[in-house]
């Protein structure tokens, strides 16, 4: 195009052009205006976390110290606490000010463009909307289209997104309340699966499928799911149950088969543990409901470790038991709010048994404690001068026995001598 030509075209589009450039300088104040408004609004937002956020360098109370009525001492003003996270809502505004002014942007430029001719959007979007709508089966009724699924995939996602930003705040608030960390997952999985069956559901409805015919076409063929998928529909019920009960949380130590293993998520088929080897297992749900299962976490955070020693008959008794004492009280890998225990156990054949326990807080490190514990229990019983008994056996023989083998010894010939 030569610079007659596009004069002339400018002088038979001026109109459109102006109104064209009144449309982008519209569209460009609007994009600025809307931009600083949520910023601002996000910054409020902030502001008012902060305000209701605790002082820097004090801690919020605990459960337990909300419960005594002794006071707290005043905190150090020298000390400097972590800043508060910035709160859901404002995350959402920030998020909200970086994309609305390029869709207000984009809006502007499509407008000008259709007005002045050079892109004709109007067109464009029929043409869209017609393959948008057009029926992807054969059935006229109720026609499946393009429009209808890119309809369900936006409210899945719009669930997606709404679950992401409401399990953040649970935990937040969950986390400022006390919450244990495996309560806390359990309740955000339960929450994440409860807002997209919710997003499925007002999806299919808004892309116009019949929910009535959808219940009804699973009610006739729920006899045979029931049978095919028998095992996945009990470890589902079975994965809500867990999540609901809060029985079994991530990071618990179960004893599954005999087996120790530690809980690292807990879904809705299956929970995924990690074994003392560091193997991962999978187990079903319905295992942990059907079977009986040991939580050694479940209303404590520590468990009990057993060492069992033997000692000679001919030894104190008291001083092996306070010898044991010592040595377990001295033991600093265990829990001190928490006293050892020494038993005697028994009088076995050979010794006479005690029994030692202390608790510590992780199962998956009781093998390496009692290997301290068995080496501190040996020194002890050492400094004490306390003899560990070893299996030993007494043969007793009679004087007739005794005769005969001397008489057997004095007939031995040279020979056999020589040959002994």
């Amino acid at each position: 195009m030569d610079l007659e030509t596009l004069t002339a075209w400018s002088s038979e589009h001026a109109t459109a052009l102006g109104t064209a450039g009144a449309i982008l300088l519209v569209a460009l104040v609007a994009a600025a205006w809307l931009r600083r408004a949520l910023l601002r609004a996000a910054e409020q937002a902030e502001a008012d976390h902060e305000a209701r956020a605790h002082v820097p360098g004090e801690l919020p109370l605990t459960p337990a110290e909300e419960t005594t009525t002794e006071p707290r001492p005043p905190p150090d003003p020298t000390a400097e606490g972590p800043p508060p996270a910035a709160p859901p809502p404002a995350n959402l505004v920030r998020a909200t000010a970086a994309m609305a002014p390029v869709l207000v942007m984009l809006v502007g430029v499509a407008a000008a463009l259709e007005v002045t001719g050079l892109l004709p959007v109007g067109e464009w979007v029929a043409v869209s909307h017609e393959a948008l709508t057009r029926p992807l089966t054969g059935n006229t009724e109720d026609p499946i289209t393009a429009l209808s699924l890119l309809t369900l995939l936006f409210w899945l996602g719009a669930g997606w997104w709404t679950s992401r930003l409401l399990q953040r705040a649970l935990g937040r608030t969950m986390t400022r309340r006390g919450s244990d960390e495996g309560v806390v997952a359990s309740m955000q999985r339960l929450l994440h699966y409860v807002m997209l069956l919710l997003a499925l559901g007002v999806g299919l409805e808004a892309a116009g499928f019949d929910l009535s015919a959808i219940f009804a076409a699973s009610a006739v063929f729920a006899v045979g799911i029931s049978f095919g998928l028998q095992n996945i529909v009990k470890n589902f019920v079975s994965g809500i149950i867990l999540l609901i009960e809060q029985s079994i949380k991530p990071g618990d130590f179960l004893t599954v088969d005999g087996r120790l293993v530690r809980v690292r998520e807990l879904g809705v088929r299956a929970t995924i543990a990690v074994t003392l080897d560091d193997d991962t297992i999978i187990i079903p749900n319905s295992t942990l409901i059907e079977n009986s299962v040991v939580n050694h976490s479940l209303g404590t955070d520590v468990v009990r470790a057993r060492a069992q020693v033997g000692v000679h008959y001919d030894s104190d008794l008291d001083v092996v038991r306070k010898a044991l004492e010592q040595a377990s009280r001295r033991f600093r890998p265990r829990e001190t709010h928490h006293d050892p225990v020494v038993l005697l156990t028994g009088f076995g054949s050979s010794s006479v048994d005690f029994e030692v326990s202390i608790w510590i807080g992780n199962a998956f490190l009781r093998p390496r404690i009692l290997s301290q514990l068995r080496h501190a229990l040996w020194n002890a019983l050492k400094e004490a001068d306390v003899v560990i008994a070893y299996p030993q056996i007494d043969v007793h023989l009679d004087g007739v026995v005794l005769e005969a083998l001397r008489r057997r010894g004095s007939r031995a010939t040279p020979a056999d001598e020589r040959e002994a």
